[in-house]
């Protein structure tokens, strides 16, 4: 509280923003995945813009450090998302691209971080309207979580493919796929999921 005021998570969110842009002494690499950590809580409050940029702020720093190929990852794969989310999705293909390509050729890489990044892709390739791109990654995707991801992420994919059915007018597949993201999601003990 303030001065008798209770701060909103939105003020403290500001807060620690503002702190951590002061802090000088911080790892390069905390501070880089502390910025991918309040993209995204700022993503959450539909705050994508703010979300967008300091997910790029994570970028350029895990790029002039050299950093792990899986960190510089989810950075690519945070600002494909954000840039998606803000109607930049053409702008999002090369970044997610680059970012699969990391995932993928890292060793002993989880499935888990291969299937965001293809989720990402289809999500901006159905934002550009192309459907078969779409579902080629969304089922790829899917084939990952189904083997080794959680429920709830097999719901959502499936509910991906559901909504790329329908816009294309495949009704069966289309309730094919949100029958099976449902069961997922009944099956799910995630506390996100829901």
């Amino acid at each position: 509280a303030t001065r008798g005021r209770t701060l909103t998570a939105r003020e403290l969110l500001d807060r620690g923003r503002e702190r951590l842009g002061r802090e000088a002494t911080l790892d390069p690499e905390v501070r880089s995945e502390l910025l991918l950590v309040m993209a995204g809580a700022y993503e959450r409050l539909s705050a994508i813009d703010l979300a967008l940029a300091l997910s790029q702020q994570s970028l350029a720093m895990r790029e002039e450090s050299a950093a792990a190929p899986r960190d510089l990852a989810r950075s690519l794969c945070a600002v494909g998302r954000f840039l998606c989310r803000t109607g930049r999705a053409q702008d999002a293909l090369p970044l997610l691209e680059r970012s699969l390509a990391l995932r993928e050729g890292e060793p002993g890489e989880s499935g888990v971080e291969v299937a965001e990044s293809l989720r990402q892709l289809g999500l901006a390739s159905l934002a550009l309207g192309r459907r078969g791109e779409a579902i080629g990654r969304f089922e790829r995707a899917l084939a990952i979580e189904e083997r080794q991801g959680s429920p709830a992420r097999v719901a959502l994919l499936n509910n991906n493919l559901a909504t790329v059915y329908h816009g294309a007018g495949e009704l069966a597949a289309a309730r094919r796929a949100y029958e099976r993201s449902i069961a997922a999601y009944e099956a799910s003990t995630e506390v996100e999921a829901w």
